[in-house]
């Protein structure tokens, strides 16, 4: 991967992240104090605004990386990082349920997409931020990112 892949990388899934987490303090934590309001802040629409306009933009650089990185990691036999593979299987999902949420009709159907999205949202968050960290751990120790994997194979696991 190179190094402006790896930084629009990492910048788009900033920017999905913390939109997101903008929309969902805005949606659910925020009140307002007009009854009359049909949001709870006036930042709600801006904040969805964001990220319906720069998710995609992580989608495009998944993509983009997806050969070079991901599928290369896989080939390699480097699939024992668990955040990757978290990512790797969750990120799908969360694509999915967030263009589900602006294309379904039924009130059911679309309470299961945003729960969906919220629940697939947050953990994919959480997995890229824990893969950027034990990759920075990797780069800085090679080999440590191994350790857990060596001893669950000399365990016979």
């Amino acid at each position: 991967m190179t190094a402006a892949q790896r930084w629009l990388l990492h910048a788009a899934f900033a920017l999905a992240a913390l939109t997101g987490l903008a929309v969902a303090v805005f949606k659910y934590f925020v009140t307002s104090d007009d009854p009359y309001s049909a949001v709870g802040s006036p930042w709600l629409p801006w904040s969805l605004g964001a990220h319906v306009v720069l998710t995609p933009l992580l989608v495009f650089t998944f993509g983009w990386v997806f050969t070079e990185h991901v599928l290369q990691k896989l080939k390699n036999g480097h699939a024992g990082r668990a955040s990757g593979i978290a990512t790797l299987v969750l990120l799908p999902a969360s694509i999915v349920s967030g263009y589900l949420i602006q294309t379904t009709t039924g009130e059911r159907t679309h309470a299961l997409a945003v729960g969906c999205h919220l629940g697939t949202g947050a953990a994919v968050a959480v997995a890229w931020i824990v893969h950027l960290v034990r990759s920075r751990v990797t780069a800085a120790r090679p080999g440590a990112g191994w350790t857990l994997v060596r001893r669950a194979r000399a365990a016979g696991l």
